[in-house]
């Protein structure tokens, strides 16, 4: 029997999702970051949609501390990338990520429309809340409550998402926080 062989721009599609699948097992393999599947999850789910989406974004920037982070948003071109820092310390706090997305002055969004400012770099805290240590006491959900107000009037902006949020749609987490970074990108 005579196997079929693509050519023209099917042999193109088939090149092309050939060359993405190994990207993304790549990703998985080797740069994903986190402490648990969920984080690993959220990371290469922001890794990927700035890669593989329409997106303002060049690319995902991964520091490895607060000093690298630092040196990443001094550098110009980095303004142009989403920077990603993983389990940072914030006072007695530890987060699970901060987005790092620079704002050229104007932040669309809200009902007031655009609000003018300087540009500057915004931090967003991503929380990805596993079931066994969120929201499943009354205790846990208190502490994590105090902990969004203490962290907001730091100036932060988090966003929670339960592990059935990203575990079910990874790509739909990953795009919320790339809708909140575009807001300033303009």
């Amino acid at each position: 029997m005579k196997r079929y062989k693509p050519f023209g721009f099917e042999l193109l599609q088939k090149q092309t999702l050939d060359s993405v699948l190994d990207g993304i097992s790549e990703i998985m393999d080797d740069w994903a970051c986190g402490d648990s599947e969920i984080e690993r999850l959220f990371h290469a789910a922001m890794i990927l949609r700035v890669d593989y989406g329409f997106c303002e974004y060049e690319s995902v920037l991964s520091a490895t501390d607060e000093a690298h982070a630092s040196k990443l948003r001094a550098m110009d071109r980095s303004r142009s990338c989403l920077i990603v820092e993983r389990q940072v310390e914030i006072e007695n706090y530890r987060v699970d990520f901060i987005i790092n997305a620079w704002t050229f002055g104007r932040v669309y969004g809200g009902k007031d429309g655009p609000v003018d400012g300087n540009p500057r770099w915004r931090r967003l805290i991503v929380e990805c809340d596993g079931h066994d240590f969120h929201e499943r006491t009354k205790e846990q959900a208190s502490h994590d409550k105090s902990r969004d107000r203490y962290l907001t009037a730091q100036g932060f902006e988090i966003f929670r998402f339960t592990g059935s949020e990203i575990w079910c749609d990874p790509w739909g987490c990953a795009d919320q926080i790339v809708d909140w970074a575009a807001k300033g990108f303009g």
